[in-house]
C-alpha cells in the first residue's frame, strides 16, 4: 500500500488560493529554519523586524527581464510573506504583467497592479499552480513580451514558491 501510495502522490499538489494565510505554525517554521533555509541566503532588516530569504540559486542576471520571490518572515507575528523582486531589468513603472500558457491553451494574464503582500501572495500562487501544469511564461516589459522562467531559472522559483506555500501551511 505505502509503495503504491509513493508512486502514485503527486509531486505538486495544488493549493487553494481562497482563503489567503500569512501565519506561520512554529512546526513548519522549524522545519523552514533547520532544514530548508539552508538553501536561502539571510538578510535581517532590523527596520521592520523582518527575516528575508532569497533562494541562493536565483536568478542574478540584469541583463534581460527577470523577476525572482523572497520570502518575508515576520517573526514577532508569527506570519510570512511571498514578495516579488524584479530585476533591474523590468520597467516598475507600470503594473507587472506576465502571461502564461499551458500546452496546447490561450494564453493567460497574471498581473500585479498593486504589490502589497495580499497581492503578491495571489499573484505567486496563481504563477505556482501554472508551475504545477508546466506553463510556458513570458512578461509584458516595456512593449516587449520575453520568456522568463527557463530552464535556469525555473526550479528556484518553484522550489522558493513551494516552501513558502508550505510554510504558511497551505501544502502539507
Amino acid at each position: 500500500m505505502l509503495v503504491l501510495l509513493i508512486i502514485f502522490f503527486p509531486e505538486d499538489r495544488p493549493i487553494r488560493l481562497d482563503k489567503v494565510n500569512f501565519h506561520v505554525a512554529e512546526p513548519e517554521e522549524l522545519f523552514f529554519k533547520n532544514v530548508r533555509s539552508y538553501y536561502y541566503d539571510f538578510e535581517k532588516r532590523e527596520d521592520a523586524n523582518f527575516h528575508l530569504y532569497r533562494i541562493k540559486t536565483r536568478n542574478k542576471d540584469t541583463t534581460k527581464p527577470g523577476i525572482t520571490f523572497f520570502i518575508a518572515n515576520n517573526w514577532l507575528n508569527d506570519e510570512a510573506y511571498i514578495m516579488v523582486e524584479p530585476n533591474s531589468a523590468v520597467d516598475t513603472t507600470k503594473s507587472l504583467e506576465l502571461r502564461y500558457a499551458v500546452s496546447g491553451s490561450d494564453w493567460d494574464t497574471i498581473s500585479l497592479n498593486t504589490p502589497n503582500s495580499y497581492n503578491n501572495y495571489l499573484f505567486a500562487g496563481k504563477i505556482y499552480l501554472a508551475m504545477t501544469e508546466d506553463a510556458r511564461f513570458e512578461i509584458l516589459n516595456g512593449g516587449e513580451t520575453r520568456e522568463i522562467f527557463g530552464p535556469e531559472n525555473r526550479p528556484s522559483v518553484k522550489k522558493t514558491l513551494k516552501d513558502y506555500f508550505k510554510l504558511v501551511g497551505k501544502m502539507p
